[in-house]
């Protein structure tokens, strides 16, 4: 999955979507990343995808 790809969200599975767009209007904004990889690759092809969620730095720290 690729962001730069425009059909990548056509492609989560049915469970993945409602958190994609939970994280888009109310994580985002607050200065949540999200990063979504393939985790494991049996046989050699894609398998698990993983969704990883990173807090925004403290202001301290910016």
């Amino acid at each position: 999955m690729k962001d730069a790809d425009p059909e990548w969200l056509a492609t989560l599975p049915r469970g993945a979507r409602p958190v994609y767009e939970f994280w888009k209007s109310k994580m985002k904004p607050a200065g949540f990343q999200l990063s979504v990889r393939i985790i494991n690759y049996p046989g050699g092809k894609p398998g698990d995808v993983g969704m990883f969620f990173s807090w925004p730095k403290d202001a301290v720290e910016t």
